[in-house]
């Protein structure tokens, strides 16, 4: 048997295709696109669809399949540690870690 699943990034309860996986997967970019932090935002969705918001999501895994922040490398600035400007390799770095600090940390999100 094979997964059934596609790239959404329609908030959960807006999304009307859950009925057609057996896998969901969601695109997203906290603190790139979206103004959340990752945690706030993944933990937010994975908890929602654990608890069947939609009802159509409830005992499907959930995966993050594409995530990130951009970098410009010549940005870097190594006498400063700068977090939180856009497109410097540090907030590149702060995001990209707390995206997979969140992924293994909560147990509703398999990958």
């Amino acid at each position: 048997t094979r997964f059934i699943t596609y790239a959404s990034n329609t908030y959960p309860p807006k999304d009307l295709c859950y009925d057609a996986a057996t896998v969901i997967s969601y695109n997203g970019y906290p603190g790139w696109y979206q103004d959340a932090s990752p945690t706030e935002w993944w933990n937010r969705i994975a908890n929602d669809l654990a608890a069947g918001k939609p009802a159509n999501a409830l005992g499907k895994p959930f995966i993050i399949s594409e995530t990130g922040a951009a970098g410009i490398y010549e940005w870097i600035n190594s006498t400063t540690n700068d977090t939180h400007t856009k497109w410097t390799i540090p907030y590149q770095t702060k995001i990209i870690t707390e995206d997979v600090e969140n992924a293994i940390a909560n147990a509703n999100i398999s990958g």
